[in-house]
Order: structure tokens, then C-alpha cells, then sequence
């Protein structure tokens, strides 16, 4: 088959690799839709990778074509959704369904072969039947979908002052998810979002006011106005910068949810912690989502949302699709943080069709 391979940092290249073989809890998958994490460029350009050669991509969705002799169920064309994860089941989280996080997880993508490629074979666990409502195209944004469903639902869940005034800092992919999908969710409450990129904020302004944050000059007169202003904060940005900034926004008693993978060194300054201390802010991490392959989570509730023509669509965030022989290039741009199209903000790029 033909899969883009990480052959070494900074390489990816297409080439030709044997087919997967299907193990007897697994099934084959062809990859019908792959989307592109953040990760990913990390993974391929900043060393990311536990091991050389690796196919990367956790965020993929396809169809089922056959299956080992313990799998039952799933039918050949099944269109599914892979949750990336592959639990320990053994691990007191485990025992306690809370596979998010498993102490001894595998995951596709990373840790072993992911779906930058025409097939996968993936254990059948970890397979989501989808619904007709949801469209193949869509059907690979239910990984990163459902992460930020697992953040809002942590963050609402951890406090029990109401949410009348919330934030989210960082008007990325998951910040954009998170402002459409908090005004389902909460339709009294006044949404913020703070972002450095004009463009991106732009994208949002049905959905949530907007603050641009362009340098430290503009986040003086930002932070005078919004200090301990906001009952609910997520930082879906990721970086030391907006950690600390969010701690600065989140009210007495509040709640601050980090949900950015943070890639570089945070130091945070004596006064900072004294006023985490001093305001009583309850911080939570969110890592993942909430799976069960037949029952109640995260991932299901992400399908709902994406299937529902009456909540707001992603369509104006994604690039125009992209084949997997154009992915080394594409990364390689977005690498370098530039646009696909001149004259359009993606945030998402998806790969269609297996070659």
C-alpha cells in the first residue's frame, strides 16, 4: 500500500509499504478521510516520534473490509470513526472505563502505525459505527471534536457557580470548536475569545465576542479590563504565554481548564501561584476524551453534535481537501505557519481518498 512514512525527523516521505496484517481482535480499515494535529507537525519536524519508520495520523475515519476470527458485529462498508487510543484495560483507570487515561495506552499515529496511509488494521474496540447523519468528510473530526467536548464538560462539571461569563484563549482549531460548541451549551452566557490573529477571530464572531491579544502593549489594557473577570476559562492555546494569562482572567473561585499541549518550558511567577492560592482557582487538565464503544462519552456526543445540521458547521474552517501524495508539502507549510490558500484562514487540513 502507499503510506506517508516518518522516516526520520524531518523526513516524510510517500512510499510504498507492505499491507497491514489483521490480527484476530482487529479489523482492516481503508482510510477514507485523515485530518492533520497540530501534533503531527510536531511529530514530524520537532522530534517528536517514539521510533523510526512511522506512519503518523490519529484523527482518520473509513470503512471496514474485513475482520480476524474474534471480531463480531461489524459488517464489510461499516463506515467508521478510530478512537486512537488503545487502552491497557488492566490499569486501575481501565477498571474504572476511564481510558483517556489509561497508564499503559498504545496509540495510533504515534506509537504505532497511524492512518497516513491507504489501510489500517485497528483493533475492534476501537472502532465507532457512524450514523448516516454524519458525513464522510466530517467523520474524521470526531477525534479532535470530542477532545474539546471533554474540556467543556470537565470544566462544567467542576464547579457549581454558574457559567454566565466563560473564556477560551487561543482561536485555533479547538478554540473554534470550543466557542460553537459553548453557545449550544450555554445560550445565555457571554463567550470571549482572545486571540493574536485577526483573521482567526474573525472566524468566530458569530459565535463569541472577540479580543484581539497582538502584543504585551494590547494585553495590558486586555488584562485591566478582564481580570478575575471570567467564571470559566479554557486555554486551548498550549503556550507558557497564554497559561499564565489565563490564570490572570479566571475569577475568585472560578474554574481554568488547560487543554493546549504545552511544547515548551513554563515558569510561572511566585505572584501567579500566590493568586491561584489567593483566588481559590480550581485548575483541571484535560488529556483526550471519554470512549466507550456501547455507551455514554465524549466521543458519542461529539458524533451527536456533528451529525446536527441545526448546530454550527466546520466546513468554513477546513482547507480544501488535500491527496496523501500532497501531504509532505502541505506539512511542510503549515510547518512554517504559512496558508494554503492566500486568501482563506484554514485550520484544518484533511486528506481524502487513500492515494
Amino acid at each position: 500500500m502507499i503510506a506517508a512514512v516518518l522516516k526520520k525527523q524531518g523526513c516524510i516521505e510517500i512510499a510504498s509499504v507492505s499491507d497491514p496484517i489483521v490480527a484476530a481482535d482487529e479489523c482492516l480499515i481503508k482510510v477514507g478521510h485523515a485530518a492533520v494535529c497540530s501534533s503531527d507537525i510536531h511529530r514530524t519536524f520537532g522530534g517528536g516520534a517514539y521510533f523510526y519508520p512511522l506512519i503518523p495520523g490519529h484523527e482518520v475515519s473509513g470503512e471496514v473490509l474485513s475482520w480476524g476470527n474474534q471480531v463480531k458485529g461489524f459488517q464489510k462498508g461499516d463506515r467508521v470513526a478510530i478512537y486512537p487510543l488503545i487502552p491497557c484495560h488492566q490499569c486501575d483507570s481501565c477498571k474504572a472505563r476511564a481510558y483517556q487515561v489509561c497508564e499503559k495506552y498504545d496509540y495510533y499515529g504515534s506509537r504505532r502505525a497511524g492512518g497516513f496511509a491507504e489501510y489500517m488494521n485497528v483493533k475492534a474496540w476501537n472502532l465507532l459505527r457512524l450514523p448516516d447523519a454524519i458525513p464522510d468528510g466530517a467523520a474524521c473530526l470526531i477525534e479532535s471534536t470530542s477532545v474539546v467536548v471533554h474540556a467543556l464538560n470537565i470544566g462544567l462539571a467542576s464547579s457549581s457557580t454558574k457559567a454566565n461569563r466563560v473564556a477560551v484563549i487561543g482561536g485555533g482549531w479547538l478554540g473554534q470548536i470550543a466557542v460553537r460548541l459553548l453557545q449550544s451549551k450555554l445560550p445565555s452566557a457571554a463567550v470571549t475569545l482572545f486571540d493574536r490573529n485577526a483573521s482567526k477571530l474573525e472566524l468566530a464572531k458569530a459565535y463569541a465576542a472577540t479580543e484581539l491579544v497582538p502584543n504585551d502593549e494590547a494585553w495590558t489594557a486586555i488584562s485591566e479590563k478582564y481580570q478575575n473577570f471570567f467564571s470559566h476559562v479554557w486555554d486551548a492555546a498550549g503556550t507558557a504565554l497564554s497559561m499564565e494569562r489565563s490564570l490572570v482572567l479566571t475569577a475568585r473561585t472560578g474554574v481554568l481548564t488547560w487543554l493546549g499541549n504545552l511544547t515548551e518550558e513554563l515558569n510561572l511567577d511566585p505572584k501567579l501561584v500566590s493568586q491561584i492560592l489567593r483566588k481559590e482557582i480550581q485548575i483541571r487538565g484535560s488529556w483526550n476524551a471519554t470512549y466507550d464503544p456501547s455507551g455514554p462519552c465524549d466521543w458519542r456526543e461529539a458524533v451527536e453534535w456533528l451529525s446536527n445540521e441545526g448546530y454550527p458547521s466546520l466546513e468554513p474552517l477546513l482547507s480544501d481537501p488535500i491527496t496523501l501524495q500532497q501531504l509532505p508539502k502541505t506539512l511542510e507549510i503549515l510547518k512554517d505557519k504559512k496558508r494554503l490558500h492566500p486568501s482563506k484562514t484554514q485550520l484544518k487540513v484533511v486528506i481524502r481518498g487513500s492515494a
